[in-house]
């Protein structure tokens, strides 16, 4: 990645003597903390499968390394692994800031470059590059971009970090709880304005690798009873990615629909290949509706990914509803997620929360929060648990 980044320095030193360009540096900041009030073992149960009902699981759903490590435990920041725990407040798991650098030449060429740093103990420390792409103008409608971006197959993908864009203190764990959140590749993106409707396209491929995946080497392939696994660092490689969304937007509506489908190749050291090659599909809905001072979010997604030993289906949703009161945004959301495994109902994860958030917006570009999460888990095998999550932070943009 370094030197990467050195070589674009050079274009960039190179092209700024030969075009115009004009540069903009944004940048973003998030401060939370909380503390889990309560938790307990989760109570297996639901229908999972086609039609079936998942007998009842006597194991607690609790998994005992997260929860002896951290007991009881919520997520907070679920792909960089931030768990709040061990019976005291904390800011790591989320608190995060950021910044961006937007280069225009006047030739219709564009570069951006955005870098994150973290306080969560999986990436202390750590600068990622969550934007490193270059972009030329096509046409005053069509852009083609090309580097490494966020995946965007949820709502609030493009900008999950920046917590002043969106109501709550994170989108709900629920649907934002991939492993696989950035690509590297290419896409094609079109934007124009059709009979007072705006229109975003956007069609892309590409792939990420990740030789040390620590949400799944962390919370699903760690040393639980029952999971054949041994905890060691988890190989992800997502590959021959195609997808696509289309956004409408006007006024106070906005719907954004999403299609994507990859290959995904899974191993662990001394536990071998997981997956190989599989298949997935995803698919989702967003509606946003802002009549007067009313918010509504919605979201819908499934995954569908078939191998050798299972048919996992996951499907995930949320509906926040709030009301505007002069600064105040008091906000009440639910969301959930099951994963139905056809052939092995005792390895479903299923859980939903409620929550109750409220924002204050105090200065421009600035935003208090306290959030309330009440999180059920119905997984039939050991995993969070049930707990309830308090956090309070502050969110800016510059």
């Amino acid at each position: 990645m370094k030197v990467r980044q050195w070589i674009i320095l050079v274009i960039l030193g190179i092209s700024s003597s030969v075009w115009a360009v004009t540069a903009t540096t944004t940048g973003f900041a998030s401060l939370i903390g909380g503390d889990v009030t309560s938790g307990s073992p989760g109570t297996p149960g639901g229908s999972v499968g086609m039609g079936g009902t998942a007998p009842v699981v006597s194991v607690p759903s609790v998994d005992p390394v997260l929860h002896g490590e951290h007991n009881p435990c919520a997520m907070g920041n679920w792909p960089n692994v931030g768990v709040y725990g061990d019976h005291r407040f904390s800011i790591r798991p989320e608190s995060r800031a950021g910044i961006q650098e937007n280069l225009q030449f006047d030739n219709g060429i564009s570069m951006v470059g955005e870098l994150t740093a973290r306080l969560s103990p999986h990436q202390y420390g750590d600068v990622t590059p969550d934007w490193l792409y270059a972009g030329y103008n096509l046409t005053p409608s069509w852009t083609l971009q090309a580097g490494r971006k966020r995946l965007p197959i949820f709502m609030y993908s493009d900008f999950i970090d920046i917590g002043f864009d969106y109501p709550w203190m994170r989108p709900p764990g629920d649907l934002y709880g991939w492993q696989i959140d950035h690509y590297n590749g290419m896409n094609l993106l079109y934007n124009n304005t059709i009979q007072d409707v705006s229109v975003t396209w956007n069609i892309w491929t590409g792939a990420e690798h990740d030789r040390n995946n620590k949400m799944l080497q962390l919370m699903y392939y760690n040393t639980s009873p029952g999971d054949g696994s041994n905890g060691q660092p988890i190989d992800e490689y997502w590959y021959n990615m195609i997808g696509s969304y289309v956004d409408f937007s006007k006024d106070w509506w906005e719907v954004r629909v999403v299609y994507m489908q990859n290959e995904v190749t899974r191993s662990q050291a001394g536990a071998g290949t997981i997956h190989t090659g599989d298949h997935q599909k995803f698919q989702g809905i967003s509606v946003n509706l802002d009549p007067g001072n009313w918010v509504v979010r919605s979201e819908y997604n499934e995954f569908l990914r078939p191998s050798s030993t299972d048919l996992d289906y996951y499907h995930s949703s949320l509906l926040g509803v709030g009301y505007h009161i002069g600064n105040f945004l008091p906000m009440l959301t639910y969301s959930s997620f099951h994963e139905d495994n056809y052939t092995g109902p005792y390895y479903a994860e299923s859980h939903f929360t409620k929550t109750a958030t409220i924002r204050w917006d105090f200065r421009r570009g600035m935003d208090l929060k306290v959030q309330y999460d009440d999180t059920v888990d119905h997984s039939h095998w050991p995993f969070l648990g049930n707990t309830k999550l308090v956090t309070a932070g502050f969110d800016m943009v510059f």
